[in-house]
């Protein structure tokens, strides 16, 4: 009974170890799993930035004598345009951003019509253009957030008259300034990067232009439509 009662007692023992034993097994083996990592994503959009810009563009001219205030005929100057920009918004109320930018870009729009008074074939080429404008925001989600934007415009255009059968050519060169207005939708894709698309409209009025050789002049109406997408380095606004 005694050598029983030990054989029955050791049975015990070792079947409860065995367990313990596979228990701990079992947990070394199974698989660790991870809670998914938050993706991030801006607090605000207060900051300042830093970035470049490519689009397309077109330049309206019109052709005023100005004898008689006569109309010479019209084109539209179109093509690459492309820059850069930097600005700072401050975010407040929640969900409203203001801000200023400074944008400048290069542009190759050129244009011609033959004109309406005169057998001459009169174009435009610009150079390039510059903006300083207020913007107001509202983010639709925390990485995303339409805007408006308006305030000053400048850009720099050159002006040829050539004669039909080749003849005398005249030229002038002319900065004109005016007013823009425009709008888009920017998205923060990452930290301290985000991607625009945007439009802008600018007008500059009519001037008179003096053509050289010679004492002739012209009063041309030109406006400016550019389309652009870009991207911006933020240097702070992030957490």
């Amino acid at each position: 009974m005694r050598a029983l009662a030990l054989a029955l007692l050791a049975s015990t023992t070792l079947g409860f170890v065995g367990q313990n034993a596979s228990a701990a097994d079992l947990a070394r083996r199974a698989p660790v799993v991870k809670a998914p990592v938050a993706p991030v994503v801006p607090s605000t959009w207060t900051g300042c930035y830093l970035g470049g810009n490519v689009g397309y563009g077109r330049a309206k001219a019109k052709y005023f004598r100005p004898s008689d205030g006569a109309n010479d005929g019209f084109h539209t100057a179109d093509g690459f345009v492309g820059g850069g920009q930097i600005g700072c918004d401050y975010q407040f109320a929640g969900n409203f951003v203001i801000g200023v930018q400074g944008m400048g870009n290069w542009a190759n729009l050129n244009g011609s019509h033959s004109a309406l008074l005169a057998p001459w074939t009169e174009a435009t080429d610009t150079s390039w253009f510059a903006t300083a404008t207020g913007r107001l925001g509202v983010t639709l989600a925390p990485s995303w957030l339409v805007y408006v934007k308006g305030g000053a415009a400048w850009m720099q255009n050159e002006y040829t008259r050539t004669l039909n059968n080749g003849g005398v050519v005249l030229s002038a060169k002319s900065n004109r300034s005016g007013w823009t207005v425009g709008g888009g939708l920017e998205w923060m894709f990452a930290p301290n990067w985000s991607v625009f698309a945007e439009y802008n409209f600018m007008d500059f009025g009519t001037k008179r232009v003096a053509f050289t050789p010679g004492v002739f002049a012209q009063n041309i109406d030109e406006r400016l439509e550019v389309v652009l997408v870009g991207i911006n380095y933020r240097f702070t606004g992030w957490r």
